[in-house]
């Protein structure tokens, strides 16, 4: 027991040595700043990281020490601030403190992550769209520790091409991406929204595309408006449509020439068939003359006009000729004023041209079978057995037999001593014969 208590009194006097040996060393008399720490930069909100900096101690005998820059107490650094400040750096030795200063700068905390919210957030565009940060909800972790939902962060690209594939989001040095899908905008369809003033044409009518409005929509479902002028106008078997050729030639092919290409729609026209509606003939000298039974026509006199009004309000005057109109009669009568004529095909079309018809004349007269020839004075000339051939202006012959209804007369009709021939009469013509009176 002696022994233990000894042991514990010779331990006591040694450290009791000990102290009064330090408490007899060099004491500090200052501290400077050797090295700076790796940054300076200090987090809005968090705690200045001196790592790498040193500070000497200086001893009143000329020894230093190096004392890490991170075992100094930091005094006058207000983090809430930013900007630059000149901090204290207090070294304690003992029961002695020394300062030294040295200059932070209080920034903006760094943001480590992003946390992206994108439920609601549209990822499906058309090129040339911006992206729509509507319902975007982004929240910065900082370096500091803290984290909150930010608003002043950065979209790069904000338009969108046909190649973007997604969004880069950027705040304090953090970035996180939003996969995005872009199509190419393309015009998708074309309607007439607005019909020209003129739909309705005659063949060969010139095509007026005014007051038309067409409509494109594109697959963005936005649209657009074009002009008459604006559009191109052709024909659904190429070339410019310029006018309609037929009643079957009735679209238009319309095309908007897009800065995202052409689209094309059709224009539904009605296309008429130009017809005569009326006509009036006028014979305009002399008068249209014919014999009894001649066909009608109209010659090559020249003499007779015809005005033609048609549906689509043009008119035309012409000279009547054979091969463009013809008569409802064939043959023309005695008695005839007037014939009825039509143009062409179009027998719905008619017109009354004023004629005279005048009976056919004998031209000249033959004896074909005299009739009796001999006779005694006062005697009855006898024609029976007469056969007379009629030439008639229109080169026509009629063989005529004498009866008392056949027309033919004659003179003398009772024989003198001195008749020697008979004068028979038809048809204004006359030829006579030879008769011998006996005594």
């Amino acid at each position: 027991m002696r022994k233990f208590v000894f042991a514990i009194l010779i331990l006591s006097l040694a450290v009791l040595s000990l102290g009064v040996f330090a408490a007899c060393g060099p004491a500090p008399v200052g501290i400077h700043v050797m090295t700076s720490p790796k940054s300076k930069t200090v987090p809005q909100g968090g705690v200045a990281d001196l790592t790498g900096g040193v500070v000497v101690v200086n001893y009143e005998d000329g020894t230093t020490k190096e004392v890490p820059m991170s075992d100094l107490e930091v005094r006058g650094l207000n983090t809430s601030e930013l900007g630059k400040q000149t901090v204290v750096l207090v070294y304690t030795e003992g029961k002695k403190s020394y300062s030294a200063t040295i200059e932070l700068t209080v920034a903006l905390a760094k943001a480590k992550r992003l946390i992206l919210s994108t439920e609601n957030v549209k990822t499906s565009y058309f090129s040339g769209d911006n992206f729509d940060r509507t319902g975007l909800v982004v929240t910065a972790q900082y370096e500091t520790g803290a984290s909150a939902e930010v608003v002043n962060y950065e979209l790069s690209p904000t338009r969108l091409l046909q190649t973007t594939t997604e969004v880069t989001v950027t705040y304090r040095g953090a970035s996180a991406k939003i996969p995005v899908t872009v199509r190419k905008k393309a015009p998708a369809s074309l309607e007439i929204t607005t019909q020209p003033t003129k739909l309705n044409y005659f063949m060969g009518d010139d095509f007026l595309s005014d007051g038309i409005v067409a409509t494109v929509t594109y697959n963005d479902d936005t649209t657009e408006s074009f002009n008459a002028d604006d559009l191109r106008y052709t024909h659904p078997l190429g070339g410019a449509y310029e006018r309609p050729f037929s009643v079957s030639d009735d679209v238009v092919i319309v095309t908007a020439p897009t800065s995202l290409g052409d689209v094309s729609c059709e224009l539904k026209i009605t296309v008429s068939e130009i017809l005569p509606v009326e006509m009036t003939a006028t014979v305009t000298s002399g008068t249209l003359s014919f014999l009894d039974g001649e066909a009608f026509s109209f010659g090559s006199t020249g003499n007779v006009s015809v005005f033609i009004r048609y549906n689509n309000g043009d008119t035309e005057e012409v000279v009547a000729t054979d091969d463009r109109f013809f008569s409802t009669t064939e043959f023309l009568v005695l008695g005839q004023t007037s014939v009825e004529i039509m143009l062409g095909d179009y027998d719905a079309v008619k017109a009354t041209v004023p004629v005279t018809v005048r009976p056919v004349e004998v031209r000249s007269l033959t004896i074909l079978a005299a009739p009796k020839s001999v006779y005694t004075a006062g005697e009855t000339v006898d024609l029976k057995g007469l056969i007379l051939l009629a030439t008639k202006e229109n080169d026509d012959v009629e063989q005529i037999a004498w009866s008392e209804e056949s027309g033919v007369t004659c003179a003398p009709t009772v024989v003198a001593a001195d008749t020697t021939s008979i004068t028979i009469t038809y048809g204004g013509c006359e030829i006579g014969f030879a008769v011998t009176v006996e005594a």
